[in-house]
């Protein structure tokens, strides 16, 4: 697809499309209007019945090698570093900073449901780094969301859990 003097695969197009009828659904589904981590946190011992390890370690291991393609390395700083800069998540030390450190370096001894709840709000800040992120009114290549295409089929698998 072109878009201005970029292009975009038309595969890319299409999984990041359904990322966003996906998420509206959940959300609306789950949350009414909107969604926030507060509101998921308090709902997440009924939304834990979805739980696939499947996904979930799926969108766990795309996210480390996220970090790996973004640092050129993975350890404990560019952990941080990611869930501060990509996620946006600024609290560190925080209850969501601590739950997202833990689920992508596999902390051994996390719920289920703590590990659905991380992988939730890895979910929702792509999300809004989708829709609200930083614009770069200079930027006119958008092909680099085809190297991105992993991402978002790992985030519909763990989305879809919520879609039957």
């Amino acid at each position: 697809m072109k878009i201005g003097n970029s292009s975009i695969n038309d595969n890319t197009v299409s999984v990041i499309g359904k990322f966003a009828v996906l998420w509206n659904k959940f959300e609306r589904q789950q949350f009414g209007k909107n969604f926030n981590s507060d509101k998921l946190r308090n709902k997440m011992s009924s939304l834990t019945r979805f739980y696939d390890e499947t996904a979930v370690s799926k969108l766990q291991e795309v996210t480390r090698q996220r970090i790996i393609g973004l640092f050129g390395v993975y350890e404990q700083g560019t952990i941080s570093r990611y869930i501060s800069e990509q996620l946006g998540i600024k609290v560190i030390g925080g209850r969501d900073s601590i739950l997202l450190k833990q689920f992508i370096d596999s902390y051994p001894t996390q719920s289920e449901e703590d590990r659905l709840e991380a992988a939730l709000l890895i979910c929702h800040r792509i999300r809004c780094n989708m829709f609200h992120g930083e614009k770069d009114t200079n930027a006119t290549d958008i092909s680099s969301l085809d190297a991105q295409i992993y991402l978002f089929k790992a985030i519909n698998s763990v989305l879809e859990l919520f879609a039957q």
